[in-house]
């Protein structure tokens, strides 16, 4: 680059703009839940991404125009907060004043401009690109549900059989919110650990819980 047209301050204050871009993506991605599409065609995804494309370009045009009224920068305004006051007037409305005095964009100009973002007196310039936590993320479900539930039901019966053992306990009842899809391994060996054996019972959540519970105690006094 010729010296006589991009001066070295000018060169170091661009390249100070680049972690706004990263925090830009980083609302896209995060904020607007655009880091992953729920379709299953080409087409659906490129209407849910002009969607989310154009949803963030009209949040970034009202800050914009906030930020030049109240007299300061627009990046020192929080996107998040005025993302969650722009979705709230659109799912909520806004008060029956303001349309009646014709002030709905000077009333939405003055809301936008107090979502200040707040002055961080430790905060350094220059932060290393990692996390102290992980996101949890749950293992890939590789085979069919049924044979996966039926694991469930078998992993929760080597649990009861070790905790039984420990605690010298010669019952046990399995409690499901709902009925299980298969019924539990009893020809294995730690089942003659029981000497009244083991059952699976079930407590509905869904409905009326006093009436859940009174059929789930006559059940329990039915296989007793």
């Amino acid at each position: 680059m010729a010296p006589e047209v991009y001066s070295i301050n000018e060169l170091v204050e661009l390249y100070g703009e680049r972690w706004q871009v990263e925090v830009d993506y980083r609302y896209i991605k995060t904020t607007l839940n655009m880091e992953e599409f729920d379709v299953k065609t080409a087409e659906m995804f490129r209407k849910e991404l002009a969607a989310g494309l154009l949803t963030y370009n009209c949040i970034c045009a009202l800050m914009t125009k906030a930020a030049i009224k109240a007299g300061i920068k627009p990046n020192k305004l929080s996107f998040s907060c005025c993302w969650r006051r722009v979705r709230d007037i659109w799912l909520q409305g806004v008060p029956q004043w303001v349309i009646t005095e014709n002030k709905l964009e000077d009333w939405l100009m003055t809301r936008l401009a107090k979502c200040r973002l707040s002055h961080q007196q430790n905060k350094v310039k220059h932060e290393p690109r990692k996390v102290r936590r992980r996101p949890q993320v749950f293992p890939a479900l590789k085979r069919s549900r049924d044979l996966a539930r039926k694991q469930v039901a078998i992993g929760d019966f080597h649990q009861m059989v070790s905790y039984a053992k420990a605690t010298k306990c010669y019952e046990a009842v399995l409690v499901y919110p709902k009925p299980l899809c298969f019924p539990l391994d009893a020809k294995n060996d730690d089942i003659r650990f029981f000497r009244n054996g083991v059952r699976s019972l079930t407590f509905s959540l869904d409905g009326n819980l006093n009436d859940a519970g009174n059929t789930f105690l006559q059940d329990l006094q039915r296989r007793r």
